[in-house]
């Protein structure tokens, strides 16, 4: 007995097309993760692939037969996550379920290939240090994959917020234009409002006087309009909603994230360099939103062709 992945491949006329990857560990969980993978591999006419992770250490012990300890639990994983997608993911064409043996983050990063669209992982809604360490998967996934990894609490529904807008952090720099074409084109197909957020801080020495912060935030405003003056000329039908509150970037976009369906942020390079790790902000905003979270990966070449407007030194620019 065998406790080693599943080494189906897609069939010929399915094996160049995109895929959405979702990552499935315990099926007697919250099943949000999978509802919405199901739905967006709906949206994008894409495949569906469900990943999932068996303990390395699984298997059959030298002393004892295979006649007692019953079926290899792998083979058993698979057709349980089979049955779940046919119940969950009926009108999505599916592939076979994957179970490979190694940790989760290891699994679900391995299963990424040239033909991924984005990863889903789930986020489990529980209180305290177990939510903490349960959310380790999800940030370790967002940290290190290639492709956008998109953070799903595990309690969530569909159509709940269906026409609710979509949220993305803007830092004002080169590194969130990933971030920026993701949230434009999400909302623009899904026909809902995008509200752009970015936070600054209030200089020390403007602090004493409500006419310089009202005039600071006026000057971040207007920097904020011109850096997606582009991005509005390129969907012009697309309704954008700006903000730019005083206060903690993780807090602005946790705020703003509140009555949306979907909050984007950018995995900013430096962070990238660091495998495994993120900033500060996305950490804060994966472990408290109540909604999913996409996660853009920086983008692959050094310069982008779109022109970049620069942000004042009186703007925080929050290393995601």
């Amino acid at each position: 007995m065998s406790t080693q992945a599943s080494t189906r491949r897609p069939a010929p006329d399915t094996g160049t097309r995109g895929r959405i990857v979702v990552g499935v560990d315990d099926t007697v969980l919250g099943s949000g993760p999978l509802l919405w993978a199901c739905q967006e591999a709906d949206r994008a006419h894409a495949l569906l692939q469900v990943v999932s992770a068996c303990p390395a250490d699984v298997g059959l012990p030298a002393t004892r037969p295979a006649s007692y300890l019953g079926e290899d639990p792998t083979e058993a994983m698979e057709r349980s996550l089979a049955r779940l997608t046919q119940k969950l993911c009926a009108d999505v064409e599916v592939l076979p379920p994957q179970v490979t043996s190694g940790t989760p983050p290891q699994v679900l990063v391995s299963a990424v290939d040239e033909h991924t669209l984005m990863l889903v992982v789930g986020r489990r809604t529980r209180a305290g240090l177990q939510r903490l360490l349960l959310g380790s998967t999800s940030i370790a996934v967002a940290a290190r994959a290639s492709v956008p990894v998109v953070v799903v609490p595990d309690s969530w529904v569909p159509a709940r917020t269906a026409s609710a807008p979509v949220v993305v952090g803007v830092t004002g720099d080169g590194d969130d234009e990933p971030a920026l074409r993701f949230a434009f084109e999400r909302a623009a197909a899904l026909h809902v409002p995008l509200v752009a957020v970015h936070a600054w801080e209030i200089p020390p020495l403007l602090s004493w006087s409500p006419n310089e912060i009202i005039d600071g935030r006026k000057r971040v405003s207007a920097e904020l309009d011109r850096r997606l003056e582009p991005w509005r000329t390129e969907f012009p039908d697309l309704e954008v909603v700006t903000a730019a509150p005083a206060e903690r970037p993780v807090d602005a976009v946790i705020d703003a994230g509140r009555v949306g369906q979907l909050m984007v942020i950018g995995r900013h390079a430096t962070a990238s360099r660091h495998l495994g790790r993120l900033g500060s902000t996305a950490r804060g905003v994966l472990h408290r939103a109540a909604v999913p979270v996409a996660v853009l990966p920086p983008s692959k070449t050094a310069h982008d062709k779109r022109p970049r407007t620069h942000v004042g030194s009186d703007v925080w620019a929050p290393t995601f």
